[in-house]
């Protein structure tokens, strides 16, 4: 079953160093194009779509390349499913073109609508960064013809 707020990280350790080599985090948020810290007024008569939300999905330098990025977002996503969540977003930087890359071939869509205004990413002190966006609802299967 699925409560509000849900939130962990998940993890891979090299079995022979005991080394973590790649981490992705989870939450259950709003979907509302902003980060997990940005400030949200919540008016009472509005409830936004929830959806998870994936955070700081990284890799270490090397065992990129290995697929694990793509495991770990795998995952994230069944584990997400299993909280009864339609769908997926996360936010990666703009000015990054092989990351905007990678999502967009894992069926990411981007939503520059989204895109917060120059002003707020200086407040935050961070850089221009795009929402995304996948659906994970149930695949219905297609029947034989």
């Amino acid at each position: 079953s699925h409560c509000t707020g849900e939130a962990l990280m998940l993890a891979l350790q090299e079995r022979a160093s005991g080394d973590i080599v790649g981490v992705v985090e989870l939450s259950d948020q709003p979907m509302d194009g902003k980060l997990p810290g940005d400030i949200r007024i919540r008016l009472p008569w509005r409830r936004p779509t929830r959806t998870a939300y994936i955070a700081n999905l990284g890799v270490t330098a090397q065992w990129r390349q290995c697929g694990l990025g793509r495991a770990l977002l795998g995952t994230a996503e069944e584990v997400a499913a299993g909280w009864g969540l339609d769908a997926v977003c996360l936010h990666t930087s703009r000015l990054k073109e092989e990351l905007l890359a990678f999502y967009a071939s894992q069926s990411y869509e981007q939503l520059p609508q989204f895109d917060a205004p120059d002003w707020v990413d200086a407040f935050y002190g961070r850089e221009p960064l795009r929402y995304f966006r996948r659906d994970i609802g149930i695949e219905q299967p297609v029947g034989d013809a």
